[in-house]
């Protein structure tokens, strides 16, 4: 999938046509202007363009539903730019939230973020802590699990260490174990649902392969992705979804080695960001290794595995058309 440079695309429709409406045909559909855009887009996005300044009310009038939020599709002065196009910000998708340690990082580097979380009181506490975020229409937090389709599922809740919470059945419930059905849904529908994504991060216990292969089925490729490694085959998967350049990162040096980084925000600004433990950590243009294809990162997995086994690795990678 290529990015959308300028409003000639076929799928850029005038804005007087309902979102339903195919292709655009010049035979049936009214003129548009042709504008380039001042930074790429990606195919499922709504956007707008404006032939004049609109003042910072105009554009909060200008909105299209994302989720159950309303997002303005306006730079943050409230104006296009000099160009006369509105941007969106890229969309970052964090599959498997947890407490919420990566969502500071990506709305720093100027991007909107949905933010999926099985566990009811870890969904509630982010909700709570960035209701300033999600009422901007930066945020969605969903609390749903990711399965291999639409229903519900027991979800075992870890009180004590949270990052140990699963769909799996321990083996021993002690005390500091809470079971509560949750609703499930799959990856790719949510996607589908709130937009193109720009990245996606997947960190949901032993179910990330799950998750990918959902994404295989449907056709999803986003730009990159990262996913916990647990086996070999989940590096296949992401070989199989095309992606050809990965680093491997130890999750474990996050927030140790891996702390205050320099981060390149969206705009190309620069800004510094610390990195708490059992975060993510950064994606993109913000690491530091080498980007390696396919060969070289399964020859690194599997020497990991053989001999260091230190922590547990996160699979970055990147599709071709990055």
């Amino acid at each position: 999938m290529k990015p959308i440079e300028n409003s000639n695309h076929p799928s850029i429709l005038p804005g007087n046509l309902p979102p339903d409406q195919g292709p655009y045909d010049p035979d049936i559909h009214g003129k548009r202007p042709s504008v380039h855009f001042s930074e790429s887009i990606w195919r499922a996005q709504r956007i707008y363009i404006a032939l004049r300044d609109f003042s910072a009310e105009e554009w909060q009038g200008v909105v299209t539903a994302w989720g159950s939020q309303s997002l303005a599709t306006r730079h943050d002065n409230g104006k296009p730019d000099q160009e006369g196009s509105a941007v969106l910000k890229p969309l970052v998708y964090d599959v498997g939230m947890n407490k919420g340690q990566n969502i500071p990082y990506y709305l720093s580097k100027g991007c909107r973020v949905v933010a999926i979380e099985a566990a009811p009181p870890l969904a509630k506490d982010v909700r709570e802590r960035f209701a300033t975020e999600i009422d901007k229409g930066d945020l969605a937090v969903l609390n749903v699990g990711v399965s291999s389709g639409e229903g519900s599922l027991p979800f075992y809740f870890n009180t004590v260490s949270t990052f140990r919470s699963s769909f799996r059945r321990p083996g021993n419930l002690t005390p500091e174990w809470t079971v509560v059905d949750v609703p499930t849904m799959r990856l790719s529908q949510i996607l589908h649902d709130y937009g193109v994504p720009y990245f996606v991060k997947i960190d949901i216990e032993h179910r990330d392969r799950l998750a990918l292969l959902d994404l295989l089925q449907a056709g999803i490729v986003p730009p990159g992705i990262s996913v916990e490694v647990h086996s070999i085959d989940v590096l296949c998967t992401l070989i199989a979804m095309g992606y050809t350049e990965f680093q491997l990162v130890n999750g474990s040096d996050v927030g140790r080695s891996v702390s205050q980084r320099r981060i390149r925000r969206m705009d190309g600004s620069k800004a510094d960001h610390d990195f708490p433990r059992h975060s993510a950590g950064p994606f993109g243009d913000d690491l530091d290794g080498r980007w390696v294809p396919a060969p070289h990162v399964l020859d690194r997995w599997l020497t990991w595995r053989r001999s260091e086994r230190r922590g547990w690795l996160d699979a970055h990678a990147q599709a071709p058309s990055r």
